[in-house]
Formats: C-alpha cells, sequence, structure tokens
C-alpha cells in the first residue's frame, strides 16, 4: 500500500521524466531527486546511498540544469518543489474547452463533419503520405496508446464530448513536452472511431511569405483543407476579394466542408 510520500512522489516523478524527454533519469538521479524532495541534505542522500557527497551534488547540479532548460526558468534544489507543483497544477489543468457552437438551421440536424486542429510549432506532428491525416508523433512514428501516454481524467472525456458538438473549439494548454501532442493524438484517434474527418495542420509547412497577409493564411487554411479531405473544390473561384478574408473564410468552410 503506497504512504502519501509515495502518492504525492509518483505525479512529481512521471512530470519530471516528461519534461526532460527524450533523456531519461537513470536510478541515482530519481533516488537524489527523491531525497531531496523530502527535504534531505545532499549528505544524507549521499549516506543512504552509499555514493560520496561531492559526487551527489553534482548529479543534483546536473539535475538541476536539465530541469532549468527543459522547462524554461532557473531551477535550484531550493526552488525545484514550488516550480513543480505549480506546474503539475497547470498540467491538470491543462484542458480548456470553449463552447462556440452556432445555433443549427431550423429542420437542420447538428452533426460534427470536419475536426481541424492547429498545432503550435512547439509541438509539430509528422505526416507520412501513406497515412494521409493521420496524426503521427513528433519522431514521425505512429502514436499509439502505449505506458508513455497519461491519462488526465476527465480531460479525455470532455473532449470526446466537444467534438461530438457542431462548431465546438478546443483549446489544449500545457508546458513543454507535457503531452499535448499525445492528448491532441488520443482525441482524434477517438474522432477516427466515431468515423469522423480530421484534418491535421501545422503552421510549420507554411511558408514565411504566407503569413504577410491574414488573407494568405486563410486561403492556405482553406487551401489544406480542401486537399486533405479530397474536396477539389474550386477555391479561387470562390474567393472573391471584395467580400474580405473573413467573409471568405466562413463562407468556404460552412458551404463547402
Amino acid at each position: 500500500m503506497e504512504n502519501d510520500v509515495d502518492t504525492q512522489l509518483k505525479p512529481i516523478l512521471a512530470l519530471v521524466r516528461q519534461s526532460v524527454s527524450p533523456d531519461r533519469l537513470n536510478t541515482i538521479q530519481e533516488s537524489v531527486f527523491s531525497g531531496c524532495w523530502l527535504g534531505q541534505t545532499y549528505q544524507e542522500i549521499a549516506d543512504d546511498l552509499g555514493y560520496d557527497a561531492v559526487y551527489i551534488r553534482g548529479i543534483g547540479s546536473q539535475l538541476w540544469q536539465q530541469l532549468s532548460k527543459s522547462l524554461g526558468e532557473k531551477i535550484t534544489k531550493s526552488n525545484f518543489q514550488t516550480i513543480l507543483q505549480q506546474r503539475l497544477e497547470d498540467g491538470r489543468e491543462s484542458v480548456e474547452v470553449a463552447h462556440v457552437a452556432e445555433r443549427p438551421k431550423s429542420g437542420e440536424t447538428p452533426h460534427p463533419s470536419v475536426n481541424v486542429i492547429s498545432d503550435s510549432p512547439s509541438a509539430p506532428i509528422s505526416r507520412d503520405p501513406q497515412n494521409h491525416g493521420e496524426p503521427l508523433s513528433a519522431s514521425g512514428g505512429q502514436k499509439g496508446e502505449g505506458d508513455d501516454y497519461v491519462f488526465r481524467p476527465p480531460n479525455e472525456e470532455r473532449c470526446y464530448s466537444k467534438i461530438e458538438q457542431q462548431g465546438a473549439l478546443i483549446r489544449i494548454k500545457a508546458p513543454r513536452q507535457l503531452g499535448k501532442t499525445s492528448f491532441m493524438t488520443k482525441v482524434l484517434g477517438h474522432a477516427k472511431e466515431r468515423h469522423f474527418h480530421s484534418v491535421v495542420v501545422s503552421l510549420r509547412l507554411a511558408d514565411t511569405d504566407i503569413f504577410t497577409s491574414l488573407d494568405r493564411v486563410l486561403q492556405w487554411f482553406c487551401a489544406i483543407v480542401d486537399d486533405q479531405l479530397g474536396l477539389e473544390s474550386d477555391l479561387e473561384k470562390q474567393w472573391k476579394p471584395i467580400f474580405g478574408s473573413n467573409y471568405n473564410c466562413t463562407h468556404y468552410i460552412g458551404q463547402t466542408v
């Protein structure tokens, strides 16, 4: 039976492992981290593990540097508990769901037709021509439900429910390397099981000149959707400058998709 200390350490260690990924913590590093978390000095940790205190201090120093680099802020033995606890809380509240569904027209049955999800530059998604429309891991491999996936109830169920609603918007927020891509892939996998069509849009695929104007960005976005769904609509003909980019994009998504 786990005691309170083990229960508290388990999610913190999971957070640290994710933060330093793809690097891995070895047994000594985890022991040093756990000892520091329990308030032990380096000398006390060294005595418990049977190592020299200078060596253990060096392990601790390397660990704080590694976490500082991964988390983007200075981590030390004196502040790591406060920062990691806050990061853990932020991760638990990482998914904010904003329902922006429009009221369906009279007599129209609401149904989700396309889930369009745009990933941030910090979490690129690789694509394989042989897996058209399938989300892949950042390394290019097919992402599954292996032991590395950390469930975040009730966030999964909230997202599963929202993708059933027409016009819903899901925003995923979390610090770097805390599983945003895996979470998104999990939700898209559920959408596929429900026979929904998905479009994965990575802003990294856009040339820099695309971002010179809002009109080009929205037209590029619509073209990506059109291409991945194989709609073959005449986007250039539908895109009328007199209406402006906001109207053109809204009209295209509403009428074509």
